[in-house]
């Protein structure tokens, strides 16, 4: 079966919130697998720099050869929803589509240049 990860940097929220995200993962995987991959935040966010790194190598660990990826960026062009199906229903058709979300501090730029970028 072809596969969707969500791969994000972030802690667990409010209980109602994690309720409807997981009714809303149900929905999801009757269409296509899907994994969710929560990587915590690193400590020592002063050094916003520093904790960025830490978070692409936690990130990296679950990424695989062959995987397409796909940082979420909020200063990344924005596809139409067309756009946007086609462009994963031809990524699922040759790999995992891994779709990445960073934490509050954004995600690192090494990382994000391994990818491709786009806004949701």
């Amino acid at each position: 079966m072809r596969r969707l990860t969500l791969l994000w940097v972030g802690r667990p929220a409010a209980a109602a919130i994690e309720a409807v995200a997981r009714d809303y993962v149900q929905r999801l995987r009757r269409f296509v697998g899907f994994d969710e991959i929560r990587v915590r935040p690193a400590p020592g966010r002063a050094d916003a720099a520093r904790a960025r790194a830490s978070e692409a190598a936690a990130l990296r660990r679950h990424l695989a050869p062959g995987d397409l990826v796909i940082f979420l960026d909020e200063r990344a062009a924005v596809p139409t929803t067309r756009e946007l199906a086609a462009r994963l229903e031809a990524g699922l058709r040759r790999a995992r589509v891994v779709l990445v979300v960073g934490s509050d501090l954004g995600l690192d730029e090494e990382l994000v240049a391994e990818g491709e970028t786009l806004s949701l």
